[in-house]
């Protein structure tokens, strides 16, 4: 069948929901190997509510010893890779022309690469 045994779809909106009950989904595509979604969530929403949301979405991943990716800066978010070339990207996007005042943008991806 070619699927991916280390791709587990996560029930993305619904963990989100768990940290930032008020969040809408704006937009998000799946695929085979892909979940990708943006949230629109309050301004005031900062790194510990972050952490927390990464960490959920971890636990659900099964990965045993996720490792954290360098390059983002910890207030906007994180990358962690799994096994087989699978990723988990946590991402806060502050300026957006299209976002509502007082708002700013979560972006989720999981991904996993072809084995």
């Amino acid at each position: 069948m070619g699927t991916d045994l280390a791709f587990a779809g996560l029930d993305i909106p619904q963990i989100v929901h768990t940290v930032f009950p008020d969040a809408k989904a704006r937009v998000h595509s799946e695929g085979e190997n892909l979940q990708q979604y943006d949230f629109i969530i309050p301004a005031s929403a900062g790194q510990e509510q972050l952490q927390a949301l990464t960490q959920k979405l971890l636990a659900k991943t099964g990965w045993h010893n996720p490792m954290r990716m360098p390059g983002i800066p910890e207030d906007l978010g994180v990358m962690y890779m799994g096994p087989k070339s699978c990723m988990l990207q946590v991402t806060l996007v502050k300026q957006d022309a299209s976002l509502p005042k007082g708002k700013k943008s979560l972006l989720v991806s999981n991904i996993c690469g072809k084995s």
